[in-house]
């Protein structure tokens, strides 16, 4: 019984976490619904219930570049403590719960190979560090892409300011979008982007915690029985 106790606190305490709180580990499936994440514009991304990376639900939006200078980043999914994206999973202090990548699935059908972005940031919305993919996704094709936000990554630049320790110690914003193509800019056509499996995860270190916890737990049971 002490041994099933002691895992229970371990686990719960790895793992717990109140509605509107960093919630680790933690996949959002847009598994029945658009999870309240919404478009650069504010709207509601529209979930689909079938053609996801592994065939099943994903979300989805639309965009254009009309309004956008060559370079200029443009948001295409956002979740945000504000809307309650994710029950507020992805809210709170990434630095001492060792989040150290963001990972999702992405798919958009423009003309060409684009390279995306996250942008996280605390409430208020600024200012924000982007991480950057560093590699181009091809058109028409779901996608795993993983963003390193470990503190002094090569991958993550802090245009608006702000330091790792201010913006990443009390995340409230999760966004993804891609630059403005030079050869788009201006343009009023329509494209689709996709997104599905927005995840984070505890460092090997935590996750390993949470293991043994569910070992001794499985052990501690056969032994009771």
């Amino acid at each position: 019984m002490r041994v099933t106790s002691c895992c229970m606190l371990l686990l719960s305490l790895a793992l717990a976490a109140p509605a509107g709180a960093l919630t680790l580990p933690f996949t959002e499936e847009f598994a029945t619904d658009n999870a309240d994440w919404k478009d650069g514009g504010g709207f509601d991304l529209t979930w689909n219930a079938t053609g996801g990376p592994d065939g099943g639900s994903y979300a989805s939006g639309n965009f254009s570049f009309q309004p956008f200078p060559p370079d200029e980043p443009i948001t295409l999914a956002r979740a945000q403590d504000e809307f309650g994206s994710s029950g507020g999973a992805f809210e709170g202090d990434w630095i001492a719960n060792n989040v150290l990548t963001l990972s999702v699935f992405f798919r958009h059908d423009l003309p060409f190979p684009v390279s995306p972005f996250a942008r996280l940031t605390q409430t208020g919305n600024f200012p924000g560090a982007i991480a950057i993919f560093p590699g181009a996704v091809l058109p028409n094709t779901w996608t795993p892409l993983t963003f390193d936000v470990s503190a002094g990554s090569p991958f993550v630049v802090y245009p608006e300011g702000g330091s790792y320790a201010s913006i990443f110690g009390a995340i409230a914003h999760v966004q993804f979008g891609v630059e403005t193509p030079p050869a788009l800019a201006g343009s009023p056509v329509v494209y689709e982007f996709g997104i599905d499996k927005v995840s984070i995860v505890p460092e090997p270190g935590t996750a390993a915690m949470i293991g043994l916890a569910l070992v001794g737990i499985a052990v501690s049971g056969r032994r009771e029985h």
